[in-house]
């Protein structure tokens, strides 16, 4: 294994900041943090499933959240089983808008999991769609949509060379993710499939690593599963029935760092025992250390997290498994093939060795499924939110069918409260996706969850904010665009310690988060430093940073240095070199400010909001 990166690198570089001032709803006082159901209010009517499918079909439902039009505001692509999945688009107002319609969005069933990822950086997010069409009744491939821009998309999976199978053959996708794993800017795809070797049949499985060709043919794929050693052909699961069950079970996968080391890892949360970690060679390999390094112990993993809930700046690892407080389950797995010995959170004790840290509080969530890390609360630390249920045993005490969604309240010295009642989680339908966003700007992390057989629920985060927070959108240059594998570090003047973030790529289960990077700040009234580690190397820091707003950063290799300073709502910058300040009360329209050497002040006082750009000229 190589070594880490360094903690430290001396300079202070910046590419472009962009402040974000208030929200159109202003900020509310302080006050415990609560949930409220949103969903209708936010005219998010379409329902996932008009009734279920089969066995297969019970475990899917997925949604992934990116502003798609770059408007400022993040819109949701919702999936479903028997119907074209839907394109939401917000509208700013606390409403989002059907906007399918003329988008070129066509999947008319089947689709499944949903990931974004701008895949030939040309600045805006093309959408990866899984087929779940396990009777063969539309058939089709997994599907790429490329964004055109002006909110029209063009489905070119098979072209790209990112369907992973032939139109004919059964797929049973579940989620997929990105990552660049050989760091050559490029982001690559992991996708996911949950089906044995019967429902396979004779065709290999559709779990495949595909591999981003680059600047030669960008966002055109070549399937690398074998050749990296990422390959799942031979899996091998078992159950409490079934000692060997041979086939794929994959369900969730995710690129994350886990190291240190400057390149990303790959882990994935599978059913029946076949859990597995990967770590990165460098070489554009990897090698499977599951059991060396102390995981895969979860019976059934199915949604997975990556975070640094203990603030020690290791990613851990949690995945969603099934919990019963009856170990051997008689009365309810009679029917089944699965473990009842609940969730897994790894935590990681550096150099790829992981401890269960189980017992924290988060070992019950019932039958679970989509997860995220996130600061509900904005006091510094990561919080676990979690979706669950499953049709196929009912109601009541031996069934999972009512099961309630989780927060799990992270307590600062390692251990987790469940607060779901006390937040106001209610939700207790047949949840799979699960993701995170800020879908009304106004600084606190808000749920979305995908039911089954119904209607999504929209959990507006009302008090969040009553703490002080830091929002950063990073566009990567020399790295991939969406700055997916960046490291943040965050150091704030207040109670909370330093914090660790990665962007992220995906997937929660079925699902995928917004790709903004969120810190909860606390009582923090400055964020004193801003350390990004950008893939491939390069290393910008910013100072002296306001609270309470979006910054949005280019990497920037050039050496160009800007330093910030808040006086009396006043961002004063210094520069080493001319700079560019642009004004936009929309971020549609752009208004250049005139340029003028160090120092200039810039007024970001009273109520004129929108936002603010500072780049160096081309």
């Amino acid at each position: 294994m190589r070594g880490r990166r360094p903690v430290h690198l001396p300079g202070l570089r910046v590419g472009l900041l962009a402040v974000v001032l208030g929200s159109p709803w202003g900020i509310p006082g302080a006050r415990a943090v609560s949930f409220t159901d949103q969903t209708l209010a936010a005219g998010l009517v379409s329902v996932r499933s008009a009734a279920n499918g089969g066995s297969f079909d019970i475990m899917t439902g997925g949604a992934a959240a990116r502003d798609y039009d770059g408007d400022g505001w993040v819109d949701l692509v919702f999936t479903r089983s028997n119907a074209n999945l839907v394109l939401y688009r917000n509208l700013g107002t606390g409403i989002f808008a059907n906007a399918t319609g003329g988008s070129g969005l066509v999947m008319a069933s089947g689709s499944n999991g949903a990931a974004w990822g701008d895949i030939d950086n040309d600045g805006d997010p093309d959408l990866y769609v899984t087929k779940a069409d396990h009777d063969l009744v539309s058939g089709g491939t997994h599907h790429l949509f490329i964004n055109q821009g002006g909110g029209t998309f063009s489905e070119e999976a098979g072209l790209r060379g990112a369907g992973t199978g032939e139109s004919g053959e059964r797929f049973y996708g579940t989620s997929a993710c990105f990552g660049d794993y050989n760091l050559d800017g490029w982001l690559d795809i992991h996708v996911n499939e949950w089906a044995g070797g019967a429902a396979v049949g004779a065709s290999s499985s559709h779990t495949r690593l595909l591999r981003n060709i680059g600047k030669t043919s960008p966002g055109f794929f070549a399937d690398r599963t074998v050749a990296a050693g990422v390959s799942v052909d031979d899996s091998v699961g078992s159950g409490p029935k079934l000692p060997s069950m041979p086939g794929v079970f994959a369900f969730s996968s995710r690129f994350s760092d886990l190291d240190l080391d400057g390149d990303p890892d790959l882990v994935m949360a599978c059913d029946f025992n076949t859990s597995r970690l990967f770590e990165n060679n460098g070489d554009e390999t990897f090698t499977e250390i599951t059991t060396a390094a102390g995981v895969g112990t979860d019976e059934n993993g199915m949604g997975l997290a990556v975070g640094d809930y203990n603030g020690d700046g290791l990613p851990d690892i949690f995945i969603t498994s099934i919990y019963h407080e009856d170990p051997p389950c008689t009365g309810n797995n009679d029917g089944g093939n699965f473990g009842v010995s609940g969730n897994r959170l790894y935590r990681n004790e550096g150099s790829m060795v992981f401890t269960d840290a189980t017992d924290s509080g988060v070992r019950d969530g019932r039958w679970g499924w989509g997860a995220s890390f996130f600061d509900m609360d904005n006091d510094g630390d990561l919080d676990i939110a979690m979706t669950n249920g499953y049709d196929a045993f009912g109601t009541g005490p031996t069934g999972f069918r009512s099961d309630t969604s989780r927060i799990f309240e992270n307590n600062g010295d390692e251990t987790f409260t469940d607060v779901s009642a006390a937040v106001g989680i209610t939700d207790s339908e047949s949840g799979k996706g699960l993701l995170t966003f800020d879908y009304d700007r106004d600084g606190d992390l808000d749920l979305f969850i995908v039911n089954n057989e119904g209607l999504p629920i929209l959990y507006r985060n009302d008090g969040g904010n009553a703490k002080n927070w830091l929002m950063l959108e990073l566009e990567g240059t020399e790295s991939n665009r969406d700055a997916v594998g960046a490291r943040v570090i965050v150091e704030g003047n207040g109670n909370v310690a330093r914090q660790f973030r990665e962007v992220d790529g995906g997937s929660n289960y079925l699902s995928q988060n917004d790709i903004v990077v969120h810190f909860g700040l606390g009582d923090s009234t400055l964020v004193e430093q801003i350390r990004i580690e950008w893939p491939g190397g390069n290393v910008q820091e910013l100072a002296n940073v306001a609270v309470n707003q979006r910054l949005a950063i280019v990497e920037d290799a050039t050496g160009s240095s800007l330093s910030v300073t808040v006086e009396n709502d006043e961002a004063i910058p210094a520069w080493n070199s001319r700079w560019i300040l642009n004004y936009s009360p929309d971020l549609d329209v752009w208004t250049p400010l005139p340029d003028a050497e160090s120092p200039h002040r810039v007024d970001i006082s009273g109520n004129r909001g929108g936002f603010w750009k500072l780049k160096p000229p081309p």
